[in-house]
């Protein structure tokens, strides 16, 4: 039997409507830009990514069917990254961007392509000098455009937490953008 099919969970288990095999294919490529938001290393993304399935298929229980399911997905890529992040804290390694896997988008010219990979790089780069705990209320309001109150909740801090985080993070990522243009990085 392969992964892909299982779709039968231990008694008392709740199961997801997808099999891991359709969960994983419908929301890769959605959690894998999560991760790296959040701050994962490039070189660990992949694994990253695979370690926020199997944290989902492993508490699967905790899911709540009347729910979305991507804000579910987004608290456990959260609780990874974070994990990864603090093993990690006292190792520095710095990726190039050329260095960065990336997919291109062959439904651009090699111009916008560029343009758009240059902005993608001062986002992530920007979003790098934001603490973690921040950066994850930026990435979910910002860029996910989940409400205030569901970030606080797949967090699981307050709101009125989750709002002085925003506000923060908001100064850090225009403060950071500002000073990477001003040196050239765009």
């Amino acid at each position: 039997m392969s992964i892909h099919s299982v779709t039968h969970s231990p008694p008392g288990v709740a199961s997801l409507p997808l099999t891991f095999g359709e969960l994983y294919h419908a929301e890769f490529g959605f959690v894998f830009n999560l991760v790296r938001r959040f701050g994962g290393r490039e070189a660990d993304l992949e694994d990253l990514t695979h370690d926020v399935f199997m944290g989902a298929w492993r508490s699967r229980a905790s899911y709540d069917a009347s729910r979305p399911l991507r804000p579910w997905l987004m608290g456990i890529a959260f609780r990874v990254v974070s994990d990864c992040l603090g093993r990690v804290r006292n190792r520095v390694e710095v990726v190039a961007p050329e260095e960065a896997q990336a997919v291109p988008d062959y439904s651009k010219g090699p111009f916008e392509q560029a343009e758009a990979r240059q902005a993608q790089d001062l986002v992530q780069s920007a979003l790098s000098q934001i603490e973690p705990v921040r950066r994850a209320v930026f990435v979910l309001h910002e860029l996910e455009d989940m409400p205030i109150s569901e970030v606080a909740r797949v967090l699981e801090v307050p709101e009125g937490t989750a709002w002085s985080r925003l506000r923060t993070a908001r100064r850090e990522f225009s403060a950071a953008v500002q000073s990477l243009e001003q040196r050239g990085v765009r």
